[in-house]
């Protein structure tokens, strides 16, 4: 019997796990573009001849202040790669490093440590601009742009709203409810107040409100229209492949930039399948994709849409910061016992903690998550799951619900990899 090894990452770590070959079912697997050889040549040749814009040095004037918006930790997007050479490129066009300042996307996500900021920026950029985290319940701090033709107050930190040139910066990766990241969403919810964000996320529940769907996605198309109310001036967004190297540096206009690079995404991480299986085998793809239960439960997302209904999916994610850092989430996981009911509180009145808790709950009713997690095994059942702590325990209960030969699945990067069923898709569209 000929065994099959994987190694997935876990956190800042790896877990490793074989499987007799003929038991797999298949393996679901990014797919591989070129790598770019020369990063920083490349982000330089993209800032001078950028996608529907003028070059970076004529968009900006000498002297002018920019504000440069940066994802946050809980983003793989290598900021620390690319930023040095977009600063260097605004010193060239008379902006001094006392001009500018970097702003972080964390949107309501708990404030970020100087060490997580340095991390994200490297040392180098640490030391050179100003760093500050959006605060998202601060309104004294927010500029108001008006509301969206949805009723979105549009509120937008007023360190970007008040620069005379702003710049989106970060990765494009699948989002389970905008579509895509990146692009527009450094905005909105990253440097927005709670007012707009939470108004914004209420469109998480819409059926249309998923991965890969930006046509027709309310969630998307809100976003986008407060997006234009700041009128944001450059963007360089970036491509990373499953192993985190650069195979895409999108510059340009903030629309049409942004939306070749998810072309490029779908090129990479959308993979077809003809049905689903039984039991899938997944990670959410290690630190920082997996630092807490908020953030894995996009992988979980995306490999359950490889399960039947009634499957299992056994899934690797860390979660070393906990579930959530939101405390609407354990709220609602005590108090109500389906996401029925969760759906028809958070209609009434929108809450990101309640929301993931909404989200872990429909999964639940659709599938058992076996988490394996530094997690509390009574903090993983209250949040819909089914702890275990090594392969073999999770395979030994999967096989419990299963029987001995289920079909099999494995999906070593669910936090970018998404499984397109066609089929599925059509019956969505119909509904």
């Amino acid at each position: 019997m000929s065994m099959r090894e994987f190694t997935v990452r876990y956190g800042k770590e790896t877990r490793a796990f074989a499987l007799p070959e003929e038991r797999i079912s298949e393996v679901l697997e990014a797919r591989s573009l070129p790598v770019i050889e020369d990063v920083p040549g490349e982000i330089r040749r993209s800032l001078e001849n950028p996608i529907d814009s003028p070059p970076l040095r004529e968009v900006v004037k000498s002297g002018q202040t920019v504000a440069v918006v940066v994802q946050d930790i809980s983003r793989m997007t290598r900021s620390d790669v690319f930023l040095p050479v977009l600063l260097d490129e605004l010193n060239g066009a008379g902006v001094p490093d006392e001009n500018i300042i970097i702003v972080f996307a964390n949107g309501n996500h708990r404030r970020q440590t100087p060490e997580e900021q340095r991390y994200i920026v490297g040392e180098k950029v640490a030391q050179r601009v100003r760093m500050v985290d959006n605060d998202s319940s601060n309104l004294e701090n927010m500029s108001y742009y008006g509301r969206t033709s949805r009723g979105t107050e549009v509120y937008i930190n007023r360190l970007v709203a008040d620069a005379d040139r702003i710049i989106l910066t970060g990765g494009i990766v699948y989002h389970l409810a905008a579509g895509y990241g990146g692009g527009r969403k450094c905005l909105l919810p990253g440097v927005s107040h709670d007012i707009t964000i939470n108004h914004n996320h209420a469109y998480f529940l819409h059926p249309d409100a998923r991965s890969g769907m930006l046509e027709g996605n309310p969630c998307h198309e809100d976003i986008m229209e407060a997006a234009k109310m700041a009128d944001p001036h450059f963007l360089l967004n970036v491509v990373l492949d499953s192993r985190q190297e650069f195979v895409a540096v999108l510059a340009g206009n903030w629309i049409t930039a942004h939306r070749k690079g998810c072309d490029v995404v779908d090129q990479l991480y959308k993979i077809n399948i003809d049905r689903q299986f039984d039991l899938a085998i997944a990670s959410c793809g290690g630190y920082p994709r997996d630092h807490s239960l908020r953030q894995a439960q996009k992988g979980q997302d995306h490999a359950l849409k490889s399960i039947r209904q009634g499957g299992v999916l056994i899934y690797y994610a860390e979660c070393i910061d906990g579930p959530h850092d939101k405390p609407g989430f354990m709220e609602f996981m005590n108090r109500y016992q389906s996401a029925d009911e969760m759906g028809a509180v958070l209609r009434k009145k929108f809450d990101i903690g309640g929301v993931k808790a909404y989200w872990l709950k429909e999964a639940a009713q659709y599938a058992e998550t076996i988490l394996i997690s530094s997690m509390d095994d009574d903090l993983v059942k209250k949040c819909a799951c089914t702890p275990a702590h090594s392969f073999q325990e999770a395979m030994d209960l999967a096989m419990d619900r299963l029987g001995n030969d289920p079909s099999i699945c494995i999906i070593p990067d669910a936090g970018v990899v998404l499984p397109f069923l066609e089929k599925q898709e059509a019956a969505a569209k119909s509904a």
